[in-house]
């Protein structure tokens, strides 16, 4: 377990349950989170609260077992929210480079000495791994995660083809997203809300022609590069 494991899992705790009762009556960036959504817990009950127009009360809980609390969901009006849904769905994907990224940069220091890679899986429940692959790839059975990310030589600051086609078959079974990050920079790709058919379609026929997907034709999914 790791700071970005806590958070990832707290925050996505949020995002299912919001998820689970969605349906398309407010625009998902109308709906705002409490900033204490990415905080270390203080207690067995982490109450996040959200401002969704429309609902009030508890609308929903997650336990946590591997960190030993529950996430209740409340709506009401108390506070100014911190984060749109929208964004949150990004804070989740970039919180192994922001609570891991020592982490990640050692590995990947690692990666550019030997060129052995390397694989971070976060989990919904707050648990995280790291796997180490082979020379310049590293191969994972499925593996339903929040976020999942490896490490690239330095100079390969990009998703490959095969790293999109992961990021996405995460992504549509549930999960945030994941990247590909060097020593100084980082690929990251992840959805905002339910993944459409029609981005699929785009990605996975770019992923086929091998062409370059547009990040500016999609609509639920964000591709970024981030550097460090």
């Amino acid at each position: 377990m790791t700071r970005a494991s806590a958070a990832i899992a707290i925050a996505y705790s949020v995002v299912d349950v919001i998820e689970s009762i969605y349906e398309d009556e407010v625009p998902l960036w109308e709906i705002g989170v409490g900033g204490s959504v990415l905080a270390p817990p203080r207690s067995s009950t982490v109450i996040i609260d959200v401002c969704y127009p429309g609902r009030s009360g508890v609308l929903g809980e997650r336990k946590l077992e591997p960190l030993g609390v529950t996430v209740r969901v409340v709506a009401g009006e108390r506070g100014a929210p911190e984060y749109s849904l929208v964004d949150l769905y990004r804070a989740i994907a970039m919180q192994p480079l922001q609570g891991d990224g020592e982490v990640i940069r050692r590995l990947a220091l690692e990666t550019a000495r030997t060129g052995v890679e390397y694989a971070l899986i976060y989990t919904s429940q707050g648990y995280a791994a790291i796997l180490e692959g082979d020379v310049y790839r590293v191969r994972l059975p499925f593996i339903k995660a929040a976020v999942l990310y490896h490490t690239h030589p330095e100079g390969a600051c990009s998703l490959s083809y095969k790293d999109l086609e992961s990021s996405l078959d995460l992504m549509v079974e549930g999960g945030v997203g994941g990247g590909a990050a060097t020593t100084s920079c980082a690929a990251v790709a992840y959805r905002v809300g339910f993944v459409v058919e029609d981005d699929y379609i785009k990605i996975r026929e770019a992923i086929v022609r091998k062409k370059q997907v547009n990040p500016g034709e999609l609509r639920t999914v964000r591709l970024e590069r981030v550097s460090y």
